[in-house]
């Protein structure tokens, strides 16, 4: 694949070259796949950034898996990042709406 070739090269991709592949993978509903490519980001010793995360998590509210973007967003939190306005507003919204069950919420409050 693109990023085996360019490692093969010597050449090092990095969050610049991830991230938006990522939300290419999201956009398109590939959630597994966009979560092996954030895996073998890491792999490749690629850290992921505020930027990576907040794409997975948004990926993850669009795609109506809110378990698993709480996760990331707990991750992130842990690893020193915050969440952009978008990312925020995307929860906000799913709060108004009164779609998150109480374990979500309390999940979101933290």
């Amino acid at each position: 694949d693109f990023f085996s070739n360019l490692l093969s090269k010597g050449l090092k991709p990095d969050c610049t070259m991830y991230t938006p592949m990522i939300k290419g993978l999201c956009k398109k509903g590939l959630m597994s796949e966009a979560t092996e490519l954030l895996r073998r980001m890491e792999d490749n010793g690629c850290f992921r950034n505020s930027c990576t995360y907040n794409t997975i998590i948004r990926g993850f509210i669009l795609n109506s898996d809110l378990q698993i973007a709480l996760c990331y967003c707990d991750i992130m939190v842990h690893r020193g990042f915050e969440a952009e306005a978008e990312t925020g507003s995307l929860f906000v919204d799913l709060w108004s709406s009164d779609q998150l069950s109480d374990s979500s919420k309390e999940l979101l409050q933290k």
